[in-house]
């Protein structure tokens, strides 16, 4: 399945697995359905993702498309 496309919002990453710091949320499109999940610090598998975009909030990531990660 094709990934979607984000609708607005968001930095590239500064390196793998790197955020900038002002923009600390990581998002990604799964692989499966293209799906936008967003990861905040302190979640579960927020160290293991490495993000195709960054957000400044819950708030700008809900904007783009994308849900919070379930864990």
């Amino acid at each position: 399945m094709p990934k979607r496309e984000l609708k607005k919002g968001g930095v590239p990453p500064l390196a793998s697995f790197v955020c900038p710091t002002d923009h600390p949320i990581k998002g990604n499109l799964t692989t499966k359905t293209g799906e936008c999940i967003y990861h905040v610090p302190g979640g579960e598998f927020y160290s293991r993702t490495n993000p195709e975009i960054c957000f400044m909030s819950e708030q700008e990531a809900v904007g783009a498309g994308c849900r919070r990660s379930k864990r």
